[in-house]
């Protein structure tokens, strides 16, 4: 098995999983709970909260948390979209490569290879790393910024929980994060991958974007950002993904996430943009009885 030295593999699925988890409601919708990160959900007497992570180590992110930590420490209970211990990791890794003798140079043709690998170089990956590696997985790896260290916002929060001693659960398991591209049809795989080499110029500017765009807590802006990164796919795609990342992975975790909010005490800390329109986390919790209040 041929592994990417350093890089921390659940970090590119969450990450990945986050940018792409676009058209989750219109902008009505998504203006309800437009601003903010964490928020405080409670029915009767039990409170708890839930906050919108972005997958990433950079410092003007991680800043974020001191605003968190407050609300964080004082909780019992910690759920986050996947548990982060060494396993899921080797399962993701697992999963991301090739399993029948094919390269990914035979799957996806000689041209669009040597541009991928072209582009993999310059991204600070080795050209032998990705040679097995799926198409999604390639794209993924594509498709995050360039690993500055070996942390991220929620394996901070994470470890923390531990530290703590938090009960902490993970809302789906590697398995079911992974299926969202892994069952992708190989041409719908292939079209992910010529898009993101079609883009890779922009990533920087367009991560440096996102991350201004978190500090101001404006979700709709970004939500409206991630909607133009996923343009260019075809409607096809566009739909069955929306159905994948956004409808059924957040309706997964509502259900999941339930039992842990009716005992209050529960710090949930899911992708930001799993949080607004009318199929995001928080109108989900608001129709089931719960108010819901910004907290930052």
């Amino acid at each position: 098995m041929v592994l990417i030295k350093g890089l921390i593999w659940p970090t590119i699925l969450v990450w990945l999983l986050f940018f792409t988890v676009a058209f989750a409601g219109n902008d009505n919708e998504t203006q309800r709970y437009g601003k903010g990160l964490l928020w405080s959900v409670v029915k009767g007497e039990t409170e708890n909260f839930v906050f919108g992570t972005i997958h990433s180590g950079d410092p003007r992110v991680l800043a974020v948390l001191d605003h968190v930590y407050p609300a964080f420490d004082d909780a019992k209970q910690f759920a986050l979209e996947m548990d982060l211990n060494p396993l899921s990791g080797l399962k993701v890794a697992q999963a991301m490569l090739i399993d029948d003798g094919q390269t990914l140079a035979d799957l996806v043709g000689e041209a669009l290879y040597q541009k991928t690998l072209e582009i993999v170089v310059e991204h600070g990956i080795e050209k032998q790393a990705v040679k097995t590696l799926k198409p999604w997985a390639v794209m993924s790896l594509m498709s995050m910024p360039k690993q500055q260290s070996n942390t991220f916002m929620d394996k901070i929060l994470y470890e923390k929980a531990h530290q703590q001693k938090k009960k902490v659960v993970g809302l789906e398991t590697p398995a079911e994060q992974i299926a969202v591209f892994d069952a992708l049809k190989l041409a719908d795989q292939i079209t992910l991958l010529q898009n993101a080499v079609n883009e890779y110029d922009g990533y920087a500017e367009m991560f440096d974007d996102l991350i201004k765009l978190y500090q101001a807590r404006n979700l709709p802006a970004i939500q409206k950002m991630s909607d133009e990164y996923m343009a260019d796919s075809s409607g096809h795609l566009a739909d069955t993904l929306m159905a994948r990342l956004v409808v059924d992975r957040n309706k997964k975790m509502v259900e999941r996430m339930l039992p842990l909010l009716i005992k209050g005490q529960t710090f949930v800390a899911v992708g930001a943009l799993h949080l607004p329109g009318h199929n995001g986390i928080l109108q989900a919790l608001a129709r089931q009885g719960y108010s819901i209040k910004r907290v930052y």
